[in-house]
C-alpha cells in the first residue's frame, strides 16, 4: 500500500465516508497521515454535509478539522456537564434535507445566543422554506441532517454536533390543520430531546391522493421530558453538553428505540401527574363537602338551641 502515489491514495480515500475514512486511517501511520490532509477533510465535509458551502468566511477553516468529523458524524451518546462557554456567541446550524437521493433543502443559519430576546423566548431555530417548485415528497422517506456547531472565540476548540436521527422517529399527522410532521428527534439525556419538526402540507386543488406532500417548514426546538419548549438560554445549555459529551456510531433503529423510551418516560411522568391532579382535587372535594355539612349542621344547631317562646 505504501509503494502506491500518494496522490492515488488521496483519490481512493475521497470517495470513503467518514466511518471508513477512520477505520483505514487507523490501519497504518501513512494512511494516517493522508487522511489527515486538509484538502481531503474539506472534501469530505463538503461530499457530507452540502449546506457547508454556505457557510460564512471566517468559519470555512473548520472543515479541514478532523475533529470537526469526529463530532459531527456521530450521534451524541452523553451529555457532560454545560460550562457557560457557548454563552455570547453564534450558534450555527448547517442543514441538509433530502428525500430518497434528492437534496431538497440546503441551508446554513446563523443565530445570535447573545439576545437577550433569545434567551427567554422558546428555543426555536426556523430553517428556511425550499423553493416553491420542489417536488411532492413521501414524509416517510425524508432524511435529515441538522449540525449545530459553536463559533468558537476565546481560543477554545470549536465544537459541533447532529441533533437530527437522520431517519424520521415518527410520522404523524396533526389533528387540526391535517398536515404532517415528521419529527427527528435526538435525546440528549435523561430529561431533554432536541427535535427537528418537518411540517409537510398539501398544495391548494390537490386531493388526498398518496405522494402529493410538500415540505412547508422544518424547526429545531428542545423539550423537556413533560413536552414543553424550553426557552433559549436553558435549550442552548442542553446543546452545549451534547456537543461536549461523547459520541457513538448509532445502529440502524436505535434512534427510534431511544425515542420510545423517551416517550415512555413522558407519558409515565404525564400520567403520575394527572393522578396527583386527581387526589388533589378529590381532596378538595372531600373538603368542600366537610365543610358545607359542617356549615349547615352548625346551622341547624343554632336554630334548635334558640329558646322558643
Amino acid at each position: 500500500m505504501e509503494d502506491l502515489h500518494p496522490d492515488l491514495l488521496l483519490q481512493i480515500l475521497r470517495r470513503l465516508d467518514p466511518p471508513s475514512l477512520a477505520a483505514v486511517s487507523a490501519s497504518s501511520s501513512h494512511l494516517l497521515r493522508l487522511s489527515s490532509e486538509p484538502h481531503l477533510l474539506h472534501h469530505l465535509s463538503l461530499s457530507t454535509w452540502p449546506s457547508l458551502r454556505h457557510l460564512p468566511t471566517p468559519h470555512l477553516h473548520l472543515l479541514s478539522s478532523k475533529s470537526f468529523l469526529s463530532d459531527a458524524f456521530p450521534s451524541p451518546s452523553s451529555a457532560a456537564a454545560g460550562s457557560g462557554w457557548f454563552c455570547g456567541g453564534d450558534l450555527i446550524s448547517a442543514v441538509d434535507l433530502y428525500h430518497n437521493h434528492d437534496l431538497l433543502l440546503s441551508s446554513v443559519i446563523v443565530t445570535d445566543t447573545s439576545d437577550p430576546w433569545f434567551s427567554t423566548s422558546p428555543f426555536r431555530i426556523d430553517a428556511p422554506a425550499p423553493a416553491a417548485d420542489a417536488p411532492a415528497v413521501d414524509p416517510a422517506r425524508l432524511r435529515l441532517t441538522w449540525i449545530a456547531m459553536d463559533s468558537g472565540g476565546g481560543g477554545r476548540r470549536r465544537r459541533a454536533a447532529d441533533l437530527s436521527s437522520g431517519r424520521p422517529v415518527s410520522v404523524q399527522r396533526h389533528w387540526l390543520t391535517g398536515d404532517m410532521q415528521v419529527r427527528f428527534a435526538t435525546v440528549l439525556g435523561p430529561a431533554a430531546v432536541a427535535a427537528v419538526v418537518v411540517t409537510c402540507g398539501r398544495r391548494r386543488g390537490e386531493g388526498e391522493e398518496e405522494g402529493c406532500w410538500h415540505v412547508r417548514e422544518a424547526i429545531l426546538v428542545v423539550e423537556d421530558v413533560e413536552g414543553v419548549c424550553l426557552n433559549g438560554r436553558e435549550g442552548l445549555a442542553v446543546i452545549e453538553a451534547a456537543m461536549g459529551g461523547g459520541r457513538r456510531r448509532e445502529a440502524e433503529g436505535e434512534a427510534e428505540e431511544r425515542w420510545s423510551e423517551f416517550q415512555k418516560r413522558r407519558r409515565e411522568r404525564r400520567e403520575g401527574k394527572l393522578r396527583r391532579e386527581r387526589r388533589l382535587d378529590t381532596c378538595c372535594v372531600l373538603i368542600g363537602v366537610s365543610a358545607l355539612v359542617s356549615f349547615w349542621g352548625l346551622l341547624l344547631w343554632s336554630h334548635l338551641s334558640v329558646p322558643t317562646c
